[in-house]
């Protein structure tokens, strides 16, 4: 069966005879043009971009299938999940596993917790980890430091190259108090029932990183939750060098662009380096 979904740099309709609404992460573009494609047996109608003088025509088009199904990892996966949009999750991972997290449609933000599996009252320490990093982003390279500035995974790849350890996790209180409004469900939410099932409480919520997510700081200090960067299909390994519990909130936030205005998909693969 073809999928009827189709990303490519601007977020596209297929067979229809209206242009599409750009990508939420990409230029609005000056116009656009129909083309036809064939898929086996099957004929697809494609809207392209333009850009002034300039087509897109180096950002094919994929379906979300082809997505979810690449890069392949270099190992053998023994586990692999798609997270709804607003779901939360939580595993526990052995030394020397990798988590791939993949962003599938892009500026999607990633609310993650890390824990010591023998001991969970240890767990990721933002401010440890970014003293040690000397940095506040997060990107391919970083160690992920507990409390006791022990090391607890590493960002061995990254397709995007900048993740937010400042902004925190967001909750129904402080969209009332910056937003005047809130949704149904934030991270704080999906954190409290996650750790709920582990026996944890909202005590154990320290400050999280945020994979995905574009938190610029300017010269004075001022910090923006900003449009993100990723794009669909963009990703990030993190190896874990202890045993680990990591818990993940999708976060289902609407009110500023942290995931686009709307909430979608990730996929989670754990995998064994060969």
């Amino acid at each position: 069966m073809i999928s009827k979904r189709v990303l490519s740099a601007p977020r596209i309709k297929v067979g229809s005879s209206q242009p599409p609404t750009p990508h939420r992460c990409c230029h609005k573009p000056l116009g656009w043009e129909r083309e036809a494609t064939s898929i086996g047996r099957h004929k697809l109608f494609v809207w392209q971009p333009i850009y002034g003088n300039l087509r897109l025509n180096s950002a094919p088009s994929v379906t979300l299938e082809q997505l979810m199904n690449s890069p392949p990892v270099p190992g053998q996966i023994i586990y692999k999940e798609t997270l709804p949009a607003r779901a939360y999750w939580h595993k526990r991972l052995n030394k020397g596993l990798i988590l791939r997290i993949v962003d599938l449609e892009g500026c999607q933000a990633v609310d993650t917790l890390i824990y010591d599996a023998a001991d969970p009252a240890i767990r990721y320490n933002a401010a440890n980890t970014m003293k040690l990093a000397k940095n506040i982003y997060l990107s391919k390279g970083c160690v992920l430091y507990d409390d006791l500035a022990r090391p607890l995974m590493t960002l061995t790849e990254d397709t995007v190259g900048r993740h937010d350890t400042l902004a925190g996790n967001c909750s129904r209180e402080i969209n009332m108090v910056r937003y005047g409004a809130t949704a149904s469900l934030s991270c704080r939410d999906n954190f409290i029932k996650a750790l709920g099932e582990l026996g944890m409480g909202p005590r154990d919520i320290p400050a999280n990183i945020n994979f995905f997510m574009n938190v610029p700081v300017s010269a004075d200090g001022q910090v923006t939750i900003a449009e993100g960067i990723s794009n669909p299909g963009d990703y990030v390994d993190l190896r874990c060098e202890r045993d680990v519990i990591v818990v993940i909130s999708n976060c289902p936030q609407e009110h500023n662009p942290c995931s686009g205005g709307k909430p979608t998909p990730i996929q989670l693969t754990i995998w064994r380096p060969h």
